[in-house]
C-alpha cells in the first residue's frame, strides 16, 4: 500500500470547494425517526408553544428531542451564542438524531455563522429545515459544506393542508419534487395567489435563496450568496416597496443578478406602503419595483409563488437542480434532494484484534465520513462463521474490510460486506484511502 499517496489523495478530495464536490444529500426521514429541535434565533419560552412543537412532530410520525438550551432567553435571543451553537452542534453530532428543525426564526442566526463547525455538519449530513432568519444558516451551510438544506416551515408554522403536503413530500420522499405549484384556487376569477411572469424565458441551475433581508445582511461576508448560474428564490414580509427596492438594488450593484439563471420572487405579505404613515407622498407598488429592477434582467423572472412568510408554504430544497419556465409559470425541481442510503454491513471475525467496544468505536469514526463522501451507511455485526484471525496492522485490517469483497466471511477470512436487501455494494480503494486517513488522525483507537 502506498499509504502516503492514499492520504494525499484523500486530503485533496476534502480540500475541494463544496460546489466542486457536488451536492451532499441527507437521508430522507422515516416514520419513528428522531428529530432535533433547536432555536438558533429568537427565543421560545412559552411551555405551551414548546409542547405544540413536540405535538407537531408526533403528528407526522416523528419523535422530538429538544435542544438542552431550547426555552432559554437572553433578551430577544434564545440564549447566548455559545448555547445556541451547542444545540446546533449536538444535534448534528448525535447519531440518533436524523434531522434538525428550527422551532422558529426571528433574529440571531447570523451571529453563529463564523463559529459553526462546518466539518462536523459535512461529516454528519442530515435534513436541516427552517426559513426566515434561518436563511443565514442555509446560505452558510450550503456554501461551506455543499449540504442540501430545506427552506420550509419552522416547527411552529401554521401548517395548512398545502404546507403539510409539501413538507411530507420533501422530508419523506427520495424522488425529485417535480413541478412546484401554488394551492388550487376556488375562485379562478379572483385568485388568492397570483403568479405573474415578470420576465419571460427559461433557465436551469441549482436552487438557492431565502429571505431577502438575510440575503442582503450577509452581503460582504464570507457567507454571502452565490447566484451565478443558479435559480434564485427570494421572499420577505412586512417591507415597504422602497425597502424591497433598496435590497434588490444592492444585489444588482453587487453583481448578484449577473449570470443568474432565473429568479423567483415569492409572495410578500404586507409589502405595501403604510396606510396611515407612508414613507413618501408618492410611492411604487411592489409589482412596479419588481418590473423596474427584475424585469430588466437577462433571465426569466416569476413572481407570486407561495414560499416563505405565507399561510400556504411550499418546502424548497436548496442546492438541487431546478428549471424555471416563466412563460409557463412553472418551477420544476429536477433532482432528488435526499437519498435512501444503502445499508452496508461489515461482518468481521477479528475478535483477537477488536473487542465489541473497539468495533463500535471504529464504526463511529468511519461511518459518517464514508457515508457522506461515498453515499453509503455502515454497520458492524459479528461474523457468523469467523476464523478469529488477527491483523498485523490497521492498514491490513482496512484492506480486508474495504477491498476483499463479499465472500470473506463465507471463506473464513473474517470479514463480510453486505447491503440491505441482499444486493452487493462495490467498495473501491477510495474507501480504503478514506479509512487510512481517518486512522491517521485517530490512531489512538488501536495503534498499528
Amino acid at each position: 500500500m502506498q499509504r502516503r499517496a492514499f492520504l494525499a489523495g484523500a486530503g485533496a478530495l476534502l480540500a475541494r470547494p463544496a460546489d466542486e464536490r457536488g451536492a451532499l444529500r441527507p437521508r430522507v426521514l422515516r416514520e419513528g425517526d428522531l428529530v432535533g429541535l433547536i432555536t438558533p434565533s429568537a427565543y421560545v419560552s412559552d411551555p405551551d408553544r414548546l409542547a405544540l412543537a413536540g405535538a407537531t412532530l408526533k403528528y407526522f410520525g416523528l419523535r422530538a428531542r429538544m435542544g438542552r438550551n431550547v426555552g432559554k432567553r437572553t433578551g430577544y435571543l434564545a440564549g447566548s451564542v455559545e448555547e445556541r451553537l451547542e444545540d446546533l452542534h449536538e444535534m448534528f453530532r448525535d447519531p440518533e438524531v436524523k434531522a434538525v428543525f428550527a422551532v422558529r426564526g426571528g433574529y440571531g442566526a447570523a451571529q453563529l455563522l463564523d463559529r459553526i463547525d462546518y466539518d462536523l455538519i459535512r461529516s454528519h449530513p442530515k435534513i436541516f429545515l427552517g426559513f426566515s432568519d434561518i436563511t443565514a444558516l442555509h446560505l452558510a451551510i450550503g456554501k461551506r459544506t455543499g449540504l442540501v438544506t430545506f427552506h420550509g416551515p419552522v416547527v411552529l408554522s401554521g401548517f395548512s393542508g398545502y404546507t403539510q403536503a409539501w413538507f411530507k413530500k420533501a422530508m419523506f420522499s427520495a424522488e425529485p419534487l417535480g413541478v412546484v405549484t401554488n394551492p388550487p384556487e376556488t375562485n379562478q376569477l379572483r385568485p388568492v395567489h397570483t403568479l405573474r411572469t415578470v420576465r419571460p424565458g427559461r433557465g436551469r441551475g441549482r436552487l438557492v435563496g431565502g429571505n431577502l433581508t438575510l440575503i442582503s445582511t450577509t452581503m460582504g461576508t464570507p457567507f454571502e450568496i452565490e447566484t451565478h448560474g443558479r435559480i434564485l428564490f427570494i421572499e420577505d414580509v412586512g417591507e415597504e416597496p422602497y425597502r424591497i427596492d433598496r435590497m434588490l438594488t444592492q444585489l444588482r450593484l453587487a453583481g448578484k443578478f449577473d449570470g443568474v439563471a432565473g429568479v423567483v420572487f415569492g409572495e410578500c405579505h404586507e409589502c405595501t406602503p403604510r396606510e396611515f404613515e407612508p414613507s413618501f407622498e408618492s410611492t411604487f407598488s411592489l409589482g412596479e419595483i419588481l418590473d423596474r429592477i427584475l424585469g430588466k434582467l437577462d433571465a426569466p423572472v416569476l413572481s407570486g409563488l407561495t414560499f416563505g412568510h405565507t399561510d400556504d408554504q411550499v418546502t424548497l430544497p436548496e442546492g438541487v437542480l431546478a428549471s424555471l419556465d416563466a412563460d409557463k409559470q412553472e418551477l420544476v425541481i429536477e433532482e432528488a434532494a435526499a437519498d435512501v442510503l444503502p445499508q452496508i454491513k461489515f461482518e468481521t471475525g477479528i475478535a483477537n484484534t477488536l473487542h465489541p467496544r473497539e468495533q463500535r468505536d471504529l464504526v463511529a469514526r468511519l461511518a459518517p465520513n464514508l457515508s457522506h463522501e461515498f453515499g453509503i451507511a455502515l454497520e458492524f455485526e459479528p461474523c457468523r462463521s469467523q476464523s478469529g484471525a488477527g491483523f498485523a496492522s490497521m492498514e491490513q485490517l482496512l484492506t480486508e474490510l474495504f477491498l476483499e469483497g463479499a465472500d470473506s466471511c463465507r471463506h473464513g477470512r473474517g470479514s463480510d460486506v453486505q447491503m440491505a436487501g441482499g444486493r452487493d455494494q462495490t467498495l473501491t480503494p477510495d474507501h480504503l484511502k478514506k479509512g487510512i486517513e481517518l486512522f491517521e488522525v485517530h490512531n489512538s483507537i488501536i495503534p498499528n
